[in-house]
């Protein structure tokens, strides 16, 4: 009899790639069978093994695939002084990323912990032989799953240019198919074990769907639902999503995957989706790969195929969506922060802006600024419960403190001391370097956009008013990039120095209060994003959190990691709020 009383001394790990239900549960049984016999040669009892087996198949190789249930695994391991050992088939089992590969080994041995394969063990990593060995074995584990990548990728590009011979669509690769199609699976041949070969296509979707309306049952197909959505209710009656989605939610129409419901924002993003009118695009973003992922390719790599599955709008009819999206973008009451009603100063800063929750970017929604996530998806996106703050008295209150800090003497004197121990007093007064380097970024972020278009005007593939509204963006474009080039060549002049006294330094902090009682609203937008490090919402806490930098030059005076803020309570400039919401604690960085 086993003595199941044994303490856990390794972890066992399984995981598995690909493969059918048979294929899964053979290899994992291999694997475990072979992990025993390491295990005994180490010295390890079967009922010493605490086993984790990863039976779902996943990547261990890209970053966007499922890696939390791993890495929970390895810190249990961590943190579980008993386990000495992490046991595993091979490098691939384990990880084929080798950045990852690296990082979970050295996390698992500086928790004394020993990481030992089945094939390519490699008894002792600090050895120089285990050291070749051991990277050898990483590199040639990413390496394979790079080739896959390719591999697939070229066969995939190929696939996606291939039309079904009956009904000239093309073959597709996967991804999500719009309401208003469905996937129809073509069989063009049989294998060496006779078994059916297939292809998908995209054809209509003839589902039926029965919905009362006025006291009238009216039966349609998915197809016929979308045309009536978006032909009928958007471009005739010029309804708006939101209104469309209230109405198919009304009528149960199931548009939505994964959702009882459907969002606007679902119905609009299918409305620019070049699929609506027949074209498929395969190829177009990062997504074999770790580099860059999800970022568009060069357009000369994307594959574009007219005529690919059934259009259920012209080409014309595609052009006047996004026309009226455009407009209604810019309608009054706009939140948007490139809009001149948006008077908002918290705009456009996801990096200092998010929530302290789930991690997500802060948005403004009419008069409030509240969790993207709980906005698109409610609780379930965000893990709390939803906490609008009004928009109009945290700008208020955040701009008040700015004033308060940059005009209060103990504050602007401590500043003054750090900086010249940190920085010395001589100081570049023309800060050159720093507009050179935005300069340089918008340039080529301007080039970008002049060679976009030029290759799709000389493409031949627009015409008419396109064409026209098309030369007339480049001829402006190409003038932007002469008046920053210009800039550039102006900020390359030698730069100016002075002493930094106290005086001056006051006089800076003191100039920062002018620019937000006169300035304009976009300048004040800046110089207030400049000042912050952050601002969270805590829909936990029901507060809100601030972190300052007021220091003139805005540098970062210690490690942001190891510095410690002085909080401004206790230089006597008092931040507590009202009504549920608060600075807790308000902060200056240093």
């Amino acid at each position: 009899m086993k003595n199941t009383d044994l303490k856990k001394i390794a972890i066992g790990q399984c995981r598995v790639s690909k493969g059918d239900k048979a294929e899964i549960e053979n290899s994992l049984k291999s694997q475990q069978a072979e992990i025993l016999i390491l295990a005994e040669k180490l010295g390890i009892k079967e009922e010493q093994i605490d086993w984790f087996v990863e039976d779902e198949a996943r990547s261990s190789y890209q970053d966007r695939a499922n890696w939390s249930l791993f890495e929970d695994k390895i810190e249990e391991a961590c943190n579980n002084p008993s386990i000495a050992y992490f046991l595993s088939y091979s490098q691939e089992r384990f990880c084929r990323n080798s950045k990852r590969s690296k990082l979970y080994k050295d996390k698992l041995r500086k928790a004394g912990l020993e990481v030992r394969f089945v094939t390519g063990d490699v008894a002792d990593p600090n050895s120089d032989s285990g050291f070749w060995q051991e990277g050898m074995q990483e590199l040639a584990a990413e390496g394979y799953s790079r080739k896959v990548a390719s591999d697939t990728l070229r066969g995939c590009k190929q696939n996606a240019r291939t039309r079904d011979n009956k009904t000239g669509y093309v073959y597709k690769n996967g991804g999500s198919v719009p309401f208003w199609l469905m996937p129809k699976k073509i069989i063009i041949g049989v294998n060496k074990y006779g078994e059916n070969i297939t292809k998908t296509i995209w054809v209509e979707n003839t589902t039926i769907h029965t919905a009362r309306i006025k006291g009238k049952d009216i039966t349609k197909t998915m197809w016929e639902w979308g045309k009536y959505l978006f032909i009928e209710l958007r471009l005739k009656q010029g309804k708006s999503y939101s209104e469309i989605a209230d109405f198919a939610n009304e009528i149960k129409l199931p548009i939505a995957r994964k959702s009882t419901f459907v969002r606007k924002n679902t119905l609009s993003i299918q409305a620019k989706n070049e699929c609506i009118y027949g074209v498929s695009i395969y190829n177009k973003h990062h997504y074999n790969n770790n580099y860059k992922k999800g970022a568009l390719k060069s357009e000369s790599e994307w594959i574009v195929e007219e005529n690919a599955m059934p259009a259920l709008l012209t080409k014309e009819q595609y052009d006047t969506l996004q026309k009226i999206s455009e407009k209604k973008a810019r309608k009054i009451g706009n939140t948007s922060a490139n809009t001149k009603t948006n008077t908002k100063l918290l705009v456009n800063i996801p990096d200092k802006f998010y929530c302290a929750n789930c991690g997500s970017k802060i948005i403004s929604t009419g008069k409030h600024y509240v969790c993207s996530s709980y906005n698109s998806y409610g609780k379930k996106g965000c893990g709390a419960s939803s906490f609008h703050v009004d928009s109009e008295w945290l700008d208020s209150k955040i701009e008040k403190e700015i004033i308060k800090l940059i005009l209060n003497e103990k504050t602007i004197q401590v500043l003054y001391e750090q900086y010249k121990k940190k920085y010395g007093v001589k100081v570049d007064i023309t800060n050159n370097k720093a507009d050179k380097s935005v300069l340089v970024k918008a340039i080529k972020q301007k080039k970008q956009e002049q060679t976009n278009l030029i290759n799709a005007i000389s493409s031949g593939h627009i015409a008419g008013v396109a064409l026209e509204v098309a030369s007339n963006k480049l001829n402006s474009i190409s003038e932007e990039i002469k008046v920053l080039e210009a800039q550039i060549d102006d900020s390359s002049k030698p730069s100016q120095y002075r002493i930094l006294t106290y005086d001056y330094f006051k006089q800076l902090c003191h100039n920062g209060s002018k620019v937000l009682t006169h300035s304009s609203l976009a300048e004040k937008r800046a110089f207030i994003e400049r000042c912050i490090e952050s601002v969270t919402l805590d829909p936990v806490k029901k507060a809100v959190n601030v972190k300052f930098n007021i220091n003139p030059f805005w540098t970062s005076l210690e490690n942001p990691k190891k510095t410690k803020k002085l909080e401004v309570s206790s230089l006597c400039t008092s931040s507590e709020m009202v009504a549920g919401a608060g600075f807790e604690p308000t902060t200056f960085g240093l």
